[in-house]
């Protein structure tokens, strides 16, 4: 991201997109939406349809189309019920700011590891050689959900897993 000249306001530090150059202007890019600033009009252009000739969307101002695109600004931080927003304007269900990246074959019995979408869970024992749904041998951790059931969790070699350090 670079310094723009475009009137942000609220949305200034909102991480939900990021400040691009189309056609020698600035323009706001988000997961859905590129909005670029015309002669007279906001353009909402899809990201999903490149081809388009004409903008998906019109608007007179920029916070308008944010508001169009994004909803109401949001600052990093918890957002609704145990979800976070994270500096990457992802949501995730657990605070990234307690949790981080780990090897998956250097987990220890006791860590917690926190997938964004999914329960986390506790590894119980060391990794053991385990065949896979397909008759694969992989590396397994036993773990335990934090809701009681146990099950196994294959890692390969090079694998980077999301695991609590505070809470």
């Amino acid at each position: 991201m670079h310094d723009t000249t475009l009137q942000l306001g609220k949305y200034a530090k909102d991480p939900r997109f990021e400040i691009v150059q189309v056609g020698g202007r600035d323009a706001v890019r988000t997961d859905e939406y590129t909005i670029v600033q015309g002669d007279t009009l906001f353009e909402l252009w899809r990201r999903d349809d490149p081809t388009a000739i004409f903008p998906h969307h019109t608007e007179k101002t920029l916070g308008k189309a944010l508001i169009f695109v994004l909803g109401d600004p949001q600052k990093v931080g918890p957002v609704g019920m145990s979800e976070w927003l994270h500096t990457d304007g992802r949501i995730y269900l657990h605070d990234p700011a307690t949790t981080g990246m780990r090897a998956a074959l250097s987990l220890r019995v006791g860590d917690i590891v926190d997938f964004p979408h999914i329960e986390a869970f506790e590894v119980k024992g060391p990794a053991a050689p385990r065949t896979d749904d397909i008759g694969r041998w992989v590396m397994a951790y036993p773990v335990r959900h934090l809701r009681g059931r146990t099950t196994w969790f294959p890692v390969r070699d090079g694998d980077m897993v999301p695991v609590r350090f505070a809470r």
